[in-house]
């Protein structure tokens, strides 16, 4: 691979100037490593390329000509200046530029790093950067220097062309018109050897898609020990940050060569040039070099700190929007905030640190070589010698060309150090341990007979995080067989399936699996998508009969059809959108359609109803996949007498192996578990308001899948249209310091500016004053030395130059403090506008969006603004500057001096429009990046379990794609930019420099001086304002996007003046009246004039068929979402109290437990409120003492990320010990034992009804066993409160009620029991009420 490489390099650079000579094509990969979908036709990859335009890169196709000057970007330039650009309009990538060609041409060299890495010496990413583009990169630095050479040339031709205009220059008017056209040519062939760039922006360009890649494919890898030792926040600051130093460096690590090697030059000539005087003014040069130099070792440390805060601050920042609504719910916004803002404040304090290293070289570089020109003229002076307009003004000219490799020098150390701190991120995280596979193949001599066998197995989790074990484990499974895997509460069943997977960090014994795995999780993941990709794009070939059946058997045709797209509904984030019994269903039917040998089912009968739950096990895991081997684990025990084998779990031990009989008669601790046979479900999940996603895939599973904007539910990011509004530059300035602070600094920066030209002006009067002295004064009279004259300019200099570096200084300083007081601002209004969003704008705005405008906008905002409104200043004023001076110089240039301003206004008018839209396009193409990353690292074992690796890439290969288009433009727009500006500006100089030769007559040496030195630079002043106010104005795009969510419409306050008594609820009676509810303006009311009275103290079980409105009850006591109607308590309005007011008074304890990434403590106590005995209370209520006493650092010990380290069921007593934890009058609980063994459910049960005894419980249960108990029974339908009474009146009294319906639905033998449950709770009741 390296020797190809080294081929392409030398073959292109063997062709024309005009063909991308720098390229390193590589043979295309064989079709089998190409992932396409089966039913497209196989074309290369073109239709991947361009997303099914059928289009190509104009690039392609260009001749050299065009390739040269760019024209073949002249379209999109004015499309763009037509229109707003959407993603339809950018080119399609050309093959080289994919994602699958730039990462297979990286991947071999970071691959041969592992291969040679040892445990002393760990792989280096440096080493397989350099060798993938070293040398082609060196080459290039070649012409770069050859470009700067013929730079070095222009001011010794001007000092030439200026010396024809003193007195005694003994040049003629040929030489001066030869050297003129001499600098035209010069111009003119720097123009063509600026193509140079083009091919160094796209390797940054490659290296940062080849990096993502390999990033998302590094993800997929991870094993469950590398997992623990990286986090969604760490990954997507990589991503943001990490990747962004190396594209950057790419532009600028030339000048660590080319730089010294320019300043050698320029050094050597001007001691030559100017005498010993130059050292003097060299050696303050050096000076600042070295104090640059010291800056260096500093940004790097407070980098590296900075960058490792901003980690954290990111993970936590992950956890709020993954925890929102929990979050919301417990009424914890303010204390999840001051954990940010902890987090921000030290983060700051480092940031501060290093903004003064890096405050120390922008104050360099705001000065200039303004301080080295004036001590060297001022010493040239001194020492007695004569200045002259060619002394003064080539000295200026060499010494301005000076600074930027002066600069640029310590600007690449920078950019090697920030390089250094992503090397060693990307270097330790691409080094992380990896998943081992199973290997699921099965072997010829076998492959009729799929077996599984575990025998004395243990299993460690995490280092670290909770230790889980299996120990003495052994059983074999054969073609056909239903194993079904039963324990309580953290027996290890989810760890079992885990070590069938191969997921856990550690397996002792021996694990046969043979054939191919399907997996649906506890915890049923979704990926944002359509329903139907969902399930069928996993790597599989769409088959539209299998999808069908898939469909069918999983019960979701009747959910599929009450969505508004039908199966191109989009699904939300983590599934948000649809309901545990929806993401359950999701879940098994991608494993249906997966056609596995093995299938793994992790409980995915716990969302469902008793109705459903039979279908499902019937048509499904019976029917269906009667043929397969099925590993069940569940909690529902009607089941289990159709098991051929059953497995028994305690406390990770093998209590029971065998048939339903044999399990029974072990007399195993189980037996009272195993004789509660029955249903213990009871009403159908709640249908949740589907809400939009962020993204779809761009190519279709099938051949009629329709397009997603006439026929799904997609909603594109928001993008603003047109040029930033100046109201996003006044509000970014005015969210940092005051307003006089803001008019103090333009002063000060304008008054910099006039200096700093009066400066330069004063130069050329001088020596124009000087000549005509000479002039004036009779033949042979000496001169006094230096002069009066001279001495009187001097010291008019000193004083002008004492007061331009006086106010360089207070610029510097009072930019970087506005720009560092509006970035901290700017995040606090934005965290602090999130955290009061309502719960709608994270259902419909996925995560990685949302942490995109943290991650990648912040950091801009924070890093680029400031610079870049520091160059934007700077040089504006100095283009304007450069004009003015011009015009002094030489009043006949006014007419094409204004002619080139109105040229290159109508330029930058021109092409501006193009660079926002493709800003835009970048960020919002940005945002589905760090939300794939993040839906990976949740949906991994799935993922890994479906084999679906592969499948993945493929998805963010086309998410990169997608956004490296809008990459490539911006790249090509740029280039098309600068050669017109070199064009235009080679053009004004050769006019300027003829037209002062054709008036010499009245021009002096000084003004002609004057004017070319500017002439010289105005190229320069062109490319760097337009290039600093377009660099700036993409920055505050960032700012604009960091704005607009900072002015995010909240939620209802979370206090208000009415304030409900100190002791409320004291009863909590709760009574609705005309109630109605609706997720949106446009939506159809969910909830329909609902009337309820409960007495305080109550107990209602609340059931109900799908979308009946159950959980949208739940929301609207918590107001989650606004009702209208009347809603008391005790009384009060609630409509009228604070959010925190209501919320802090009302516990709810959702289906899905969601955990903090933290230890058993923070999650039970995140307020840190309790002492160390309440919280073993709580956990002893809820039956979870003894599994926290086990882990290592017992109420200290991490839990991982999402709480990975749990079983979905431990989690959710987790939940409800922080329940008891925070006692509340009013308790709601959503499934909150869905997940949950039924002899640990019964105990929580018993439990809750003592200590909640005098409380109001509202309880949505599957299990109907659950709520039969209740005092009163409430049963929604479709929106309305359908019947409302007692079990047992509602099963006697109304034999064709809803309720009655749904108790015999769980089948004879549940029915009767559930009907007995009723009677006796209702005796029970009687006698109380008599006794009282």
């Amino acid at each position: 691979m390296v020797k190809n490489s080294q081929e392409d390099i030398r073959t292109g650079l063997q062709q024309s100037f005009g063909v991308d000579i720098f390229s390193s094509d590589k043979n295309p990969l064989p079709d089998d490593k190409v992932p396409l979908h089966p039913q497209k036709e196989p074309h290369k990859s073109r239709p991947k390329q361009d997303g099914g335009r059928g289009r190509r890169n104009p690039h392609e196709t260009a001749n050299w000509f065009s390739k040269l000057l760019f024209c073949w970007a002249n379209a999109i330039v004015v499309k763009g200046y037509r229109q707003r650009l959407e993603n339809e309009d950018l080119y399609p990538l050309r093959e080289k530029d994919t994602s699958l060609v730039v990462t297979n041409e990286f991947r071999p060299y970071w691959e041969r790093e592992l291969k040679k890495s040892t445990p002393e010496k760990p792989p280096s990413l440096s080493k397989a950067i350099i060798r993938c583009y070293g040398l082609r990169y060196f080459l290039v630095g070649f012409v770069k220097l050859f470009d700067d050479a013929l730079t070095l040339v222009k001011p010794i031709i001007i000092g030439y062309i200026i010396k024809y205009f003193e007195p005694s220059s003994g040049m003629t008017l040929t030489d001066a018109y030869m050297y003129a056209g001499i600098l035209a040519g010069l111009q003119v062939f720097q123009v063509i050897i600026g193509y140079y760039e083009w091919p160094v922006h796209l390797w940054a360009f490659h290296f940062e898609t080849a990096i993502m890649n390999m990033a998302n494919e590094k993800c997929l890898r991870l094993s469950t020990g590398g997992l623990s030792k990286t986090s969604t926040g760490q990954v997507s600051n990589i991503l943001a940050d990490d990747v962004q130093a190396f594209k950057k460096a790419f532009d600028k690590l030339h000048n660590l060569w080319v730089s010294p090697l320019t300043i050698v030059v320029i050094t050597w000539y001007l001691i030559n040039f100017m005498g010993l005087s130059a050292l003097a003014g060299l050696a303050y040069m050096f000076l600042t070099i070295a104090i640059e130099g010291s800056m260096t070792p500093l940004h790097i440390k407070y980098g590296t700190l900075e960058n490792f805060r901003k980690d954290a601050r990111l993970d936590v920042m992950s956890q709020i929007l993954q925890s929102m609504r929990m979050i919301k719910l417990q009424a914890w916004e303010k204390p999840f905030s001051d954990v940010i803002n902890k987090l921000r404040r030290v983060e700051l304090r480092i940031m501060v640190k290093g903004d003064i290293a890096k405050g120390v070289i922008k104050l360099f570089n705001w000065l200039g070589m303004d301080p080295t020109i004036f001590i060297i003229i001022i010493t040239y002076v001194l020492m007695g010698n004569v200045l002259t307009a060619e002394k003064a003004f080539v000295t200026k000219m060499f010494l301005e060309l000076l600074e930027k490799p002066m600069h640029g020098f310590p600007v690449a150390l920078e950019s090697l150090a920030e390089v250094k701190i992503a090397v060693t991120r990307l270097q330790t995280f691409l080094a992380l341990n990896e998943y081992q596979p199973p290997n699921p193949v099965m072997d010829a001599s076998s492959k009729d007979v799929c077996k599984m066998s575990l025998s004395s197995t243990e299993v460690v989790g995490p280092k670290g995080v909770t230790k889980t074990t299996l120990t003495n484990i052994k059983f074999d499974v054969k073609e056909g067989e239903l194993i079904v895997v039963i324990g309580p509460t953290g027996a290890g069943k989810s760890a079992l399936l885990c070590t069938i997977m191969r997921e856990l960090l550690r397996v002792e014994g021996r694990v046969d699996v043979r054939g191919t795995l399907a997996f649906t999780a506890q915890e049923p993941w979704a990926y944002p998508d359509t329903i139907r990709n969902n399930i069928v794009d996993f790597g599989k070939p769409f088959d539209q009969d299998k999808y069908d059946r898939a469909i069918s058997i999983s019960e979701l045709e009747k959910d599929i059809q009450g969505m508004p797209y039908g199966d191109k509904t989009f699904v939300g984030d983590r599934g948000v959108t649809l309901s545990g019994g929806q993401k359950a269903r999701l879940g098994l039917a991608r494993a249906v359609y997966a056609d596995a040998d093995i299938y793994l089912l992790d409980d995915p009968l716990s969302a469902v109803d008793a109705a459903v739950g039979k279908k499902l096990f019937d048509k499904c895991i019976l029917g269906a996949l009667g043929s397969k081997v099925r590993i069940l684990v569940t909690h529902q025990l009607q089941f289990l007498n159709k098991a051929d084998k059953i497995l028994v779990l305690d406390k990770g031990n093998q209590v029971a192996f065998g048939s339903h009989v044999e399990v029974v008669a072990s007399g195993a601790d189980f037996a009272e578990l195993l004789a509660g046979e029955g249903d213990h479900s009871g009403t159908t999940e709640d249908k949740k308001g589907l809400t939009e996603s962020f993204y779809g895939s761009r190519t279709s599973v099938a051949e009629d899948t329709l397009s997603e904007e006439e026929y799904t539910d997609f909603v594109e990011e928001e993008r603003v249209e047109g040029s930033v509004s100046w109201r996003v530059y006044v509000k970014y300035l005015t969210s940092g310091p005051p307003r006089w602070y803001l008019f103090m600094m333009v002063f000060v920066i304008i008054a910099f500016e006039v200096s700093y030209l009066f400066e330069h002006w004063w130069v050329a009067h001088w020596v124009d004053s000087i000549a005509h002295l000479n002039k004036t004064l009779p033949s042979g009279q000496p001169r006094p030395v230096p002069g009066a004259i001279s001495l009187y300019h001097l010291k008019v200099y000193a004083g002008l130059e004492s007061l331009t570096v006086l106010l360089s200084i207070m610029s510097t300083v009072l930019i970087i403090y506005a720009t560092y007081r509006a970035s901290v601002n700017l995040h606090n209004m934005m965290f602090n506008a999130v955290m009061r969003a309502p719960i709608g704008f994270f259902d419909k705005n996925p995560g990685g969006r949302v942490l995109n405008r943290f991650a990648d906008d912040l950091h801009k905002v924070e890093e680029n603004i400031p610079e870049e409104l520091l160059f934007s200043t700077e040089g504006l004023l100095a283009a304007i500057g450069a004009v003015v001076m011009i015009c002094i110089g030489n009043p006949l240039a006014i007419p094409p001096t204004c002619l080139l301003v109105l040229g290159f206004a109508s330029m930058y008018t021109y092409y501006m429009p193009t660079v926002r839209h493709l800003a835009r396009l970048k960020a919002t193409n940005a945002s589905p990046i760090y939300t794939h990353v993040s839906a990976v690292m949740e949906g991994l074992w799935t993922i890994r379990a479906l084999s679906a690796q592969e499948n993945f890439k493929r998805r963010f290969r086309d998410i990169v794609d997608q956004h490296s288009e809008a990459e490539f433009l911006d790249i090509a727009t740029k280039a098309w930019y600068k050669v017109r500006v070199k064009v235009l500006d080679a053009t004004f100089n050769t006019f300027i420099t003829f037209m002062c030769i054709f008036s010499s007559e009245s021009l002096g040496a000084g003004s002609v001086g004057l004017s070319l030195a500017y002439a010289l630079l105005m190229s320069e002043h062109a490319e760097y304002i337009v290039e600093a106010i377009k660099e700036l104005e993409s920055a505050m795009i960032n700012a604009e996007r960091v704005i607009e969510y900072a002015e995010l419409t909240p939620e209802a306050p979370w206090e208000t003046d009415h304030k409900p008594p100190p002791d409320w609820p004291a009863y909590g009676a709760i009574d609705l009246k005309g109630v109605y509810l609706s997720y949106g303006e446009q939506e159809p009311s969910v909830l329909k004039n609902v009337n309820l009275n409960i007495v305080g103290g109550e107990k209602v079980g609340i059931v109900g068929r799908t979308g009946a409105g159950k959980s949208s009850l739940l929301m609207m006591l918590m107001r989650l979402v606004e009702p209208t109607g009347s809603i008391r308590i005790d009384g009060v309005d609630i409509r009228k109290l604070g959010l925190h007011d209501l919320r802090k008074k009302i516990s709810v304890i959702q289906q899905d437990p969601i955990m903090i990434q933290g230890t058993v403590r923070k999650n039970l106590d995140p307020l840190d409120m309790h002492s160390d005995n309440a919280l073993w209370t709580s956990l002893d209520e809820v039956y979870m003492t003894e599994d926290i006493q086990k882990l290592p650092k017992g109420l200290d010990t991490p839990i991982g990320e999402r709480g990975g380290s749990l079983s979905v069921g431990q989690k959710q007593l987790l939940c409800l010990a922080r329940t008891i934890l925070y006692y509340n009058r009013i308790l709601l609980f959503d499934e909150a034992t869905a997940n949950i063994d039924l002899r640990t459910d019964r105990l929580i049960q018993t439990t809750i009804r003592e200590r909640f005894k005098h409380c109001t419980v509202l309880t949505i249960a599957h299990r109907l066993h659950t709520v039969m108990d209740s005092d009163r029974i409430l049963v929604m339908d479709e929106g309305r409160v359908a019947e409302f009474d007692e079990p047992h009146l509602l099963l006697t009294e109304y034999p064709d009620s809803i309720f009655s319906k749904l108790v015999s639905e769980t089948g004879e033998s549940m029915e009767r029991e559930l009907r007995k449950a009723a009677h006796q709770s209702y005796l029970q009741k009687q006698e109380q009420k008599k006794s009282q």
